[in-house]
């Protein structure tokens, strides 16, 4: 039996989430907009897939015409916040042009946004992002499940459209799976920061990461998670210091997280039982549903990790 490396997975997806939902909060203005926004992108693609035709949209946005709209009271109750918040930031996304309202059919985002150099320029750097760890998830052991199938665009263009609708699947799962835990956004946002932070350094030691990689091996130990700072806080989420002073009072309170010298950790207990323990196991186990639904649709882990390195090339490789 294969033993599937989790918990270094699990250190990769937290990055991965924490750029993706920044990506989003910067270019919609809040991050409570930016998960509304993935949200309505996703609903408007997320059965396409099953249609005749779909191939055809791989690698260009779904019309409007055949886009899924979904009303502001659905979008409520799959983020489980009041309508009246929910409203108010469609609203606000509407004014800023990102989202229309399609007569009686609902809320969607337009082909003509989707396709606008500063939503197309987000929607790359997720990619990328997602490529990236799709490559070092498959270095440290992580069972990519290809099903065996070959990959069906060696040789083709990368099919953008196509990897982006699974994307924002996984995207919108992590986010659920994080406010099932801590109930507010920007408090499991600041949570996965203070971690990515406190095991940056093992993340990116092969043999300490290989070490404490596997799910049946404990958390770091707390003498090895290096405390954060607020200010460094603040600079990797965007959140203002009196908010973020707040939400760590919060998770303070909950237990979450401690105090080290002029940081903060968020300690080993914390994530070998308990609501913590079981959203790092799922988090994993989206992976593997995205990975799954990735190689249905031809794309591999070979593909990804291909992807992942061509970015990382500089200008005069590539051109070679």
């Amino acid at each position: 039996m294969v033993k599937r490396s989790q918990r270094a997975a699990v250190r990769l997806i937290l990055s991965f989430g924490l750029d993706a939902f920044r990506t989003a909060a910067e270019l919609t203005g809040d991050y409570d907009r930016g998960l509304l926004f993935i949200l309505i992108a996703h609903a408007n693609v997320e059965t396409f897939d099953l249609r005749d035709g779909a191939a055809a949209f791989s690698r260009a946005p779904i019309p409007d015409s055949q886009r899924r709209a979904i009303s502001a009271n659905a979008v409520a109750v799959e983020l489980g916040v009041p309508r009246e918040t929910v409203r108010r930031q469609v609203n606000e996304l509407i004014h800023l042009g990102m989202v229309v309202r399609d007569g009686a059919r609902g809320l969607i985002v337009p082909t003509e946004v989707v396709l606008s150099p500063k939503v197309a320029a987000a929607q790359d750097r997720i990619l990328i992002g997602f490529c990236a760890l799709a490559k070092r998830a498959i270095e440290t052991g992580f069972v990519w499940p290809d099903d065996g199938r070959p990959s069906a665009w060696a040789g083709k263009p990368r099919p953008d459209f196509l990897i982006h609708r699974h994307i924002l699947a996984f995207t919108l799962r992590l986010a659920a799976l994080t406010l099932g835990v801590f109930g507010q956004f920007e408090d499991a946002l600041v949570f996965h920061a203070i971690t990515e932070a406190n095991l940056r350094h093992l993340t990116d030691d092969p043999e300490l990461s290989r070490r404490y990689g596997s799910s049946t091996e404990p958390a770091p130990p707390d003498d090895l998670r290096r405390p954060v700072t607020t200010t460094r806080l603040v600079e990797r989420t965007m959140i203002p210091r009196a908010t973020m002073n707040r939400i760590l009072g919060r998770l303070a309170r909950a237990g979450l997280v401690v105090r080290r010298g002029r940081g903060v950790i968020a300690p080993a207990e914390v994530f070998d039982a308990g609501p913590v323990f079981d959203a790092t196991d799922q988090a994993a186990h989206y992976l593997t549903q995205a990975a799954a639904r990735l190689a249905s649709a031809g794309v591999t882990g070979g593909d990804l990790c291909r992807w992942a390195e061509q970015r990382q090339r500089p200008p005069t490789a590539m051109a070679s």
